[in-house]
């Protein structure tokens, strides 16, 4: 294990976002007012915003990364970018450059956030926000479908990519594959390596409150009466050392064996453990070669 591969052009990184589009998405997610899916929709396209803004230099956008995003719900799974159904496991997700993805979004939205000044008044501030990722929710959980493409396309990547840092992958879901056991895939999946380490897997598992959140464990006492979490955490990758230094840094109780999993996990937490993962990509954690 070493993940300290420095992000370039010439070695980018490689960043997969798995969205569980099934039906009960479409259920409130704690206090947030939206259902999982908008929250989460909107939270991907924060995200893909963001990283555009980190990887803009002067008037360009620097390839230092590579971004797909697959959805997965009913019977198929979706390559968001793409727009179009991949009907099968075997069938990879299109990568695209970060300088591609800022070129791509459906529309840009008009929205509205509460500020607040140094005087410690709120006002209301708006702001443009371009969009990616739509909310859905339909249907069963096909997680297997979605994890062979992500098998598929990060096995494609690593041969191209033998240098890089390796492979992130999040899969956000709130409930239990509907077309098989992914254990198997998910392990192929961290069996996938550059010569900076193994390609990372995050399970976030999402919930309807924050009652019981719990974020990077070490171990499965908090979580033991649930098969389907326990099965979750063992499938997530241990965090790098910089992972834990950055939650830890953060506030989060993290430690050596923590591994890249939430369970029970509010929008908040959600952000949080985004914001840790993706922070060597992004340049918080693992110095970004700007040329």
């Amino acid at each position: 294990m070493s993940y300290v591969s420095v992000i370039s052009r010439a070695q980018p990184g490689c960043l997969i976002i798995m969205l569980d589009q099934s039906g009960s998405m479409s259920l409130p997610w704690g206090d947030a007012g939206q259902s999982k899916a908008e929250v989460l929709a909107d939270i991907v396209n924060e995200l893909v915003a963001s990283a555009v803004v980190r990887s803009t230099s002067g008037d360009s956008v620097r390839d230092y990364f590579e971004v797909g995003v697959v959805g997965y719900g009913d019977t198929k799974i979706t390559d968001v970018f793409q727009a179009s159904n991949a009907p099968g496991p075997s069938t990879q997700l299109s990568l695209h450059p970060i300088s591609q993805v800022a070129l791509m979004p459906k529309r840009i939205e008009d929205r509205v956030q509460i500020v607040e000044d140094r005087f410690g008044n709120t006002h209301e501030a708006p702001y443009k926000m371009p969009i990616w990722v739509e909310p859905q929710s339909s249907g069963g959980t096909p997680m297997c479908a979605a994890l062979g493409a992500v098998v598929a396309t990060a096995a494609s990547w690593t041969a191209r990519h033998p240098d890089s840092y390796p492979p992130l992958v999040f899969n956000v879901t709130d409930a239990a594959s509907t077309d098989g056991d992914p254990t198997p895939l998910a392990g192929a999946l961290t069996s996938l390596s550059t010569q900076d380490g193994a390609a990372l897997l995050f399970n976030i598992h999402v919930s309807e409150s924050a009652r019981g959140s719990v974020v990077f464990p070490q171990n499965t006492d908090a979580i033991h009466n649930d098969a389907y979490a326990v099965m979750l955490y063992q499938l997530s990758s241990i965090l790098p050392p910089a992972m834990v230094r950055a939650a830890q840094e953060a506030g989060m109780q993290a430690g050596p064996l923590s591994r890249g999993f939430a369970h029970n996990a509010d929008p908040a937490s959600l952000v949080e453990v985004l914001d840790i993962g993706t922070a060597p990509l992004l340049g918080d954690q693992i110095k970004i070669h700007r040329p």
